[in-house]
């Protein structure tokens, strides 16, 4: 074989492999293409199917967006004619807005025409009040003043008797004294006869010692009658649940003796008179004492203070 048959035998084998290449690879791209035209056909089936749902959708949309509308239209026929009624509504409300106006105007004038009365009407009351505290202040110190006057009352009444007890028992004394001078004249009288020692001048002498034994009392009790100094004053230190015996702060150094009377009156908020007590028993500085009257329900109090009835000497 010659040089050149050489040459075409390989330029042949060389493009016999290039064909063979070339059919190899349109023989790929050609499967690949059809399995890409099969998976763009199912594509396009489906997108077609997609569309028919979609198209179906798109009417029962459009069939919804119909109904809808007219929803919307009734609805808003049904918006125009509330707002017309609201508009007949607002201006009615602002006829009545107007009306009131007019009527706050007018009660606002009647308000302060009466808000001007009223402060006279306290301007008056303040005045009243003032006026009745005034009188209440003079009622109360007439008041104050008429129980001042009762206590004295009271107490002059009470020393009164006192006096009266006294100058019936000065009476009686008296009575005494003379019936002893009597009996003293007559015994003299019997005692200047002959006879001076007749039955008659014992009798008479007798009758004399009868009377001067009464005119001689117990001492002590010539001085309860004679009653404490009158210049003695003392004070209750304590009472008792009752009410009825209380302490003192004077005693038989002052002069107190069972059976005094003591006057018992209250100094404060303002002097008053309590009640009367009867002195039971004494130590050196302290007694013991009995409330035996109180006036009008008063009860004792520590603070009390104590003085002589009109007895004392």
């Amino acid at each position: 074989m010659t040089q050149v048959g050489k040459i075409f035998v390989v330029a042949i084998v060389l493009l016999t492999s290039i064909f063979l290449t070339l059919s190899v690879v349109v023989y790929g791209t050609a499967n690949d293409w059809k399995k890409m035209a099969d998976k763009r056909g199912d594509e396009i089936k489906k997108y077609q199917k997609d569309a028919a749902d979609a198209k179906a959708q798109a009417g029962a949309l459009t069939a919804q967006l119909d109904e809808l509308k007219k929803e919307h239209l009734a609805a808003v026929d049904e918006l125009n004619g509330r707002l017309k009624a609201t508009e007949t509504s607002n201006q009615q409300f602002q006829t009545q807005v107007t009306d009131l106006r007019t009527k706050l105007e007018k009660s606002q004038t009647n308000a302060t025409n009466s808000l001007v009365e009223a402060e006279a009407r306290v301007a008056e009351t303040n005045l009243l009040r003032e006026t009745l505290a005034n009188l209440q202040s003079l009622t109360n110190r007439y008041k104050e003043a008429a129980l001042g006057l009762q206590d004295q009352n009271v107490q002059l009444e009470r020393d009164l008797t006192v006096a009266k007890n006294n100058n019936k028992d000065l009476r009686e004394r008296a009575s005494l004294l003379t019936s002893m001078k009597e009996e003293l004249d007559l015994l003299k009288t019997e005692m200047a006869r002959p006879n001076a020692a007749s039955p008659a001048l014992k009798a008479r002498t007798m009758k004399l010692v009868g009377l001067i034994s009464q005119g001689l009392r117990d001492p002590e009790q010539v001085k309860i009658l004679e009653g404490p100094p009158r210049v003695l004053q003392g004070e209750i230190t304590r009472v008792d649940v009752k009410g009825q015996y209380v302490e003192l702060t004077i005693g038989s150094d002052d002069g107190l003796i069972p059976g005094h009377k003591m006057f018992v009156s209250r100094m404060l908020p303002r002097p008053e008179y309590v009640g009367e007590l009867t002195i039971q028993s004494v130590e050196p500085d302290k007694a013991l004492g009995k409330m035996t009257t109180t006036y009008q329900g008063r009860k004792p109090q520590e603070g009390d203070v104590v003085k002589p009835t009109s007895a004392g000497r």
